[in-house]
């Protein structure tokens, strides 16, 4: 009877998921948008230089180009040299390979398509699925992020993975200081720091009104959309991001508690793996704008984790984890369905369908779940000098 009715509710878990996923796949074709904001960028800075006013097309497109000045620029020389169309099939093809590259590293520790495919359509509603091919280079980066830590690299090729990845998406530039949770190669997350100053502070000097223009458009953006983790905080408080000293030392504060949180989680972990993934994890909480791509990273981290744990050790897991990042939301999609049983609401394709509460609070159910793992992690009661 138990084992019948767990069945069932990880089918119901999973309903949303796949709808979701197929709402987004077949009737919005919402595939690769972030990938959309690029070209329009590039094909501005290609006419007049400046990518953050678009042209042509891209007048109206519903999402600014908030990307830094430098890897634009970047892009656009790359798209004058090759053309276009040949960047576009470059960029699909890498696109691809990072999504690849993460679900076979979680195949590979999971060792079962099953959990991968209930990690990937599960969580808050089937969220990574819409990650997945959103175009993100979130994506790719974690793909080859969890590959590099799969593969048992040292902390070069990750700080070289972070240091190439800024100029793009400068908040992945934390990433270098997963060699300083793991306590070891200290050096590297300075080297790497001047590194991506350099990136910044030639950006600044020689391209001083686009690297303004950046700046503007990227803290307007973050607070009208502005994510999870410590960006919600700030939100609920009813400040803003640029709103100064006060952000400046409630940031100081929650760096603090999750650097704190983070050494004790990766002290307790059993192994190099793991330890490597829980630094991830403190680290994904230290972005002061947290988004549900970043959470990704919960999937190799519970299938990595999983086998080390007893069976309390997995009911307090699943209660934790599961019930923010799988049970929490799926039963509030469910509830919120129940109008098309009673026949109050018509009982359609598009109804059924309807995510708008579940994708604008996403994120913050993925957010919960991380800061979840971390703490029960930090926190476990068992004898972490022996693993299981």
């Amino acid at each position: 009877m138990n084992a019948m009715l767990l069945r069932t509710g990880l089918a119901l878990c999973l309903v949303p998921g796949l709808l979701f996923g197929l709402s987004l796949l077949l009737e919005h074709r919402a595939y690769l948008w972030d990938a959309t904001v690029y070209r329009c960028a590039i094909e501005a800075t290609l006419a007049h230089g400046d990518p953050y006013r678009f042209v042509g097309d891209c007048t109206d497109y519903f999402l600014p180009h908030t990307y830094p000045y430098a890897g634009t620029r970047l892009m656009a020389g790359l798209a004058s040299l090759a053309g276009t169309t040949v960047l576009g099939y470059i960029y699909v093809l890498t696109y691809a390979a990072g999504c690849a590259l993460f679900l076979y590293v979680a195949g590979r520790i999971g060792g079962s398509p099953q959990a991968v495919a209930l990690l990937v359509l599960a969580p808050a509603a089937g969220v990574f699925v819409s990650e997945l091919v959103s175009g993100n280079m979130g994506v790719p980066f974690y793909g080859a992020l969890s590959w590099l830590i799969w593969r048992g690299a040292g902390g070069r090729p990750v700080a070289a993975l972070g240091v190439a990845m800024a100029p793009f998406k400068p908040l992945y530039a934390a990433y270098l200081l997963l060699p300083f949770f793991q306590r070891r190669e200290m050096l590297l997350p300075l080297a790497g720091a001047i590194a991506v100053a350099a990136w910044y502070g030639g950006d600044a000097l020689l391209f001083p009104t686009h690297f303004a223009d950046w700046l503007r458009t990227a803290v307007d953006h973050a607070n009208e959309v502005p994510g999870f983790g410590f960006s919600i905080l700030v939100r609920k408080s009813g400040l803003e991001l640029q709103s100064g000293l006060s952000i400046v030392a409630a940031y100081a504060v929650w760096a603090a508690f999750v650097l704190v949180l983070t050494l004790r989680a990766v002290e307790r972990a059993p192994t190099s793996m793991l330890r490597a993934f829980v630094a991830v994890a403190g680290v994904a909480l230290l972005l002061p704008r947290l988004k549900e791509y970043d959470c990704l990273m919960l999937i190799p981290l519970a299938l990595a984790l999983w086998p080390t744990l007893d069976a309390r050790e997995r009911r307090e897991w699943l209660g934790l984890v599961g019930g923010f990042a799988i049970v929490l939301p799926a039963v509030i999609w469910w509830l919120r369905k129940l109008a098309l049983v009673g026949g109050a609401s018509p009982a359609t394709w598009r109804n059924l369908v309807d995510m708008r509460w579940l994708v604008q609070n996403q994120g913050a159910f993925l957010f919960a779940a991380l800061l979840a793992a971390l703490v029960w992690l930090a926190f476990r009661s068992r004898d972490v000098a022996k693993p299981a």
